[in-house]
């Protein structure tokens, strides 16, 4: 079953959890054949999903669950470019946040705590990562609250 599993492209811990061995037996059966890693096709897939929906990494990685570091990473060796996300237009300039009043400082600091509890929130009831179209809905209230980075203090 192990080669059967590997053949078909399932990365090591996909072929332990199918066959209940421990994942390091499978890592030395394969290195013992003389066989490469496969490269769990179904998370590279999921992130250029993500991707390819103009999600960047930050907005990736809390989709899916894991350290930005990682999809980072996987964006550089895949030779991708950045995105600018979902959320708009990035703020370059530090003087922006700290030249807001405290209220809408707070206001930000809430949201995003929001966003991460919701992510987390769904991921346990349903048993996987949000949707784009789930984060997309929530970056589009965010702008709706907060407008775009380059919008002046004390401005409409």
């Amino acid at each position: 079953k192990r080669w059967e599993l590997y053949n078909s492209g399932c990365s090591d811990q996909e072929i332990a959890a199918e066959t209940g061995y421990p994942m390091s037996t499978i890592r030395t059966w394969r290195c013992r054949k003389n066989l490469g890693r496969n490269k769990p096709q179904r998370q590279h897939d999921e992130r250029m999903g993500y991707y390819k929906q103009g999600m960047n990494d930050l907005e990736i990685a809390t989709a899916l669950g894991c350290k930005y570091g990682a999809v980072n990473y996987w964006r550089k060796k895949n030779n991708l470019i950045r995105n600018r996300g979902l959320s708009g237009p990035r703020c370059n300039n530090p003087e922006y946040i700290h030249n807001r009043p405290e209220e809408e400082r707070l206001l930000v600091r809430q949201y995003a705590t929001a966003l991460l509890r919701h992510a987390e929130a769904y991921k346990s009831r349903y048993g996987k990562n949000p949707s784009a179209d789930d984060i997309r809905a929530h970056m589009d209230k965010y702008q709706e609250l907060f407008g775009a980075c380059n919008k002046p203090a004390g401005g409409d």
